[in-house]
């Protein structure tokens, strides 16, 4: 089991309550978590393995939210980066 670090992040009401609509009506099936909290840790989850694929959805995210530089900054410390 990978060893996990806890954060606490603090969240309007209406952050949480759009949030809980994401968890209405999902069929069994569904991957999507069943709490906020769970939904949150998936996010960041997905945040920080999609930087590492280049082309993701989460990357490009990254890059709206203005993060662009930090994503450059992890791409220099690829293996086969200094041969580019």
């Amino acid at each position: 089991m990978k060893e996990k670090v806890k954060v606490e992040i603090e969240l309007s009401p209406e952050t949480v309550k759009w949030l809980n609509a994401l968890l209405q009506d999902q069929p069994e099936s569904s991957p999507v978590p069943t709490s906020v909290k769970g939904l949150v840790e998936q996010i960041a989850t997905h945040f920080a393995e999609g930087i590492k694929r280049p082309g993701s959805w989460e990357r490009e995210m990254v890059k709206i939210m203005g993060y662009e530089d930090a994503l450059t900054g992890y791409e220099k410390t690829l293996p086969g980066y200094e041969n580019t």
